[in-house]
Parts: C-alpha cells; sequence; structure tokens
C-alpha cells in the first residue's frame, strides 16, 4: 500500500482549492474589524496575540510567553521595540499598549 499522506485525491482537486479560497476569504472577513480596531490603536495583529497570552497568563515571563507564542521576526520586532532589559519594563510596556495602567506605574 503506497504513502497517502501527502497525496491529493485528483478528482477532488478543484473542490479542495475551492474550499481553501473559501477559507481564505472568510478568514480575511472574520479578521477585518478586528484589524480596523487594532489599526485605530496603532497596533497590529502581532500586538493582540501578545496581548492575549499576557492577559490569560497575568503573571508570564518573556521567555514563557516568547515560547508560547513561538517567536517569528515579526514578533521579535515587537519584542526588541517593548524592551526585553527587565520584567518590569517588559510589564509597563505592554500596560501602555493594552492602554492599562501597572500596579507601581506613575501614571495610576
Amino acid at each position: 500500500m503506497g504513502n497517502k499522506v501527502n497525496s491529493i485525491d485528483s478528482s477532488r482537486e478543484v473542490e479542495l482549492n475551492a474550499a481553501l479560497e473559501l477559507m481564505h476569504f472568510a478568514y480575511r472577513a472574520f479578521t477585518a474589524g478586528p484589524d480596523r480596531i487594532l489599526e485605530g490603536r496603532g497596533l497590529q495583529r502581532v500586538h493582540h496575540r501578545i496581548l492575549y497570552f499576557v492577559g490569560r497568563h497575568p503573571g508570564i515571563s518573556v521567555n514563557g510567553l516568547l515560547a508560547i507564542l513561538a517567536v517569528s521576526r515579526a514578533m521579535e520586532k515587537v519584542f526588541s521595540a517593548a524592551g526585553e532589559q527587565s520584567e518590569h519594563l517588559w510589564r509597563g510596556v505592554m500596560s501602555r499598549i493594552a492602554g492599562m495602567p501597572v500596579a507601581d506605574d506613575p501614571r495610576s
């Protein structure tokens, strides 16, 4: 019996390609509204992913977050801009992006 893991049933190729296209358009429609909201705050999807996991895991370290996110080049830029010198600085930057004061933030 041959390896069928990477084979495509040629009789269904057109149908499968059409399904992939529909998934692309559905994803684009699904993310359009949130993308506009993020853009209005000067943010991108990469920032949203960071904020989501920081919100779900409030005590997460920078390295823990990097591991969860499986950081790409785009993420590396965000982390570099945020400054990774200390957890305090990291939390302050992320809280400012989210628009929420940190407990020991002078703005609070």
